[in-house]
């Protein structure tokens, strides 16, 4: 009885089989294929979404903020030998009008009198009203009624900024306790946003901050795009590459001791977090 059952029994399938192979083929999918692409779409859908929420200014304490990490835009010897690039793809894209617009009011940012003149106002007025897209005209805006002392305008017009963009460079400054330290004016800072057109990098898009100014916690927030960053001379001219840079990841000002640029970005939502920045002020009092 036993042999008429076993010769009756169907016979496994070998892997070599066209049935085998399919067998292997969908054991893949289920574990493998499927998952793949079921998180490639999460990240793709995800990356999206993330990119195309505003940032609320009254909600930044709760942003979600991910820690600057270097992100050079020179390829590495070798792959510049294979390939014969020397810069990787870049994602800003930059209309010549708005660029014009961008690198005039940086112009206007680097200016001694630019606190003082009220026309100056009026003139980032006009750009947030016509260039109504872009956050850097009403982020100047802001930083101006703030040094004058219209505080409801200031915190207005930083809503503003922030509602025009998904990214931000921020930094806490705190005392060598720890602390936060609140109202603290930095001295103008500068972000170059560097971009690879036709494999050759252009370096002439830098944006001046000038005189940012931490809040409650002791942070400071720079708009920005989602893309990547370079710390640059806020007292150097615009559209023209420096031969130094600085080498550490911080908002406060230092000397320009370095050779090659410290490109840097972060993964989507695209807030970059630099390290917490250590101020004595008491070492710098006379």
């Amino acid at each position: 009885m036993s042999n008429a059952t076993d010769q009756n029994a169907p016979t496994p399938e070998r892997p070599g089989t066209v049935r085998g192979v399919w067998l292997v083929v969908a054991t893949l999918s289920l574990f493998i294929i499927v998952p793949a692409i079921t998180i490639g779409l999460w990240a793709l859908l995800k990356e999206e979404g993330v990119n195309r929420q505003p940032l609320v200014w009254d909600d930044r304490g709760q942003w979600f903020s991910q820690s600057a990490r270097p992100r050079p835009l020179k390829y590495n010897p070798i792959v510049q030998a294979e390939t014969g690039k020397q810069y990787k793809k870049t994602n800003l894209v930059i209309s010549p009008d708005v660029e014009q617009m961008l690198l005039g009011l940086a112009t206007l940012a680097q200016r001694d009198d630019f606190f003082d003149a009220p026309q100056h106002r009026d003139t980032l007025l006009d750009a947030s009203n016509q260039f109504d897209q872009q956050w850097y005209p009403p982020y100047l805006l802001a930083s101006w009624h703030g040094a004058n002392g219209d505080q409801p305008a200031y915190q207005r017009w930083m809503s503003v900024a922030f509602g025009r963009t998904s990214a931000a460079i921020i930094q806490r400054l705190v005392d060598p306790a720890g602390n936060p330290l609140a109202g603290h004016r930095l001295p103008p800072v500068a972000i170059g946003f560097d971009r690879v057109v036709e494999g050759e990098i252009n370096p002439t898009l830098k944006l001046v901050y000038p005189s940012p100014v931490s809040d409650e916690r002791g942070f400071v927030y720079l708009p920005a795009w989602p893309t990547i960053y370079r710390l640059a001379d806020p007292a150097s001219p615009l559209g023209v590459e420096s031969m130094q840079h600085p080498t550490g990841l911080t908002l406060v000002p230092q000397p320009m001791d370095g050779s090659e640029p410290n490109w840097f970005s972060v993964p989507p939502p695209g807030i970059a977090r630099l390290p917490d920045a250590v101020l004595d002020l008491q070492a710098t009092l006379p």
